[in-house]
């Protein structure tokens, strides 16, 4: 089977590089639990689990990446995230923008802003969003 090309079937070619790196071939697929999938950020759906597009809305964020300066959860639905000073409303707008699905909200401080997750595992996607933005 080829993995890059069954990826980009589903439209999930920016996981391609992901999986060469970690050797994940058909073997490696055949054998993920329910619990695998969880933890990589699938979402079960009406037609199986899928992975979030990662290309959805990014641009918003690439916009901002540069003044960002961490990201750090704190809790299942909390996610700081440090900017430049003075940056944290651009981010927080930025972060609106992307209408991503697994945030509820954000506050956006001085150099801090606070993002609401609907979840644990939808705060974990959140986080894999914004670094793959950053990245």
């Amino acid at each position: 089977m080829d993995i890059e090309a069954w990826l980009k079937g589903l439209g999930l070619e920016v996981y391609a590089e992901a999986f060469a790196e970690n050797d994940v071939d058909a073997q490696t697929l055949a054998r993920l639990t329910a619990g695998d999938l969880k933890d990589i950020g699938a979402i079960k759906t009406g037609r199986g689990y899928e992975l979030p597009n990662a290309n959805s809305n990014d641009n918003e964020l690439k916009g901002v990446n540069e003044f960002i300066r961490g990201v750090t959860p704190a809790g299942p639905n909390l996610t700081v995230i440090k900017t430049a000073i003075g940056a944290a409303q651009r981010v927080a707008l930025a972060l609106d923008r992307s209408d991503w699905p697994e945030m509820i909200g954000n506050i956006g401080g001085d150099d801090t802003v606070f993002v609401a997750s609907d979840s644990s595992s939808g705060q974990k996607i959140l986080i894999a969003k914004i670094e793959r933005a950053r990245a």
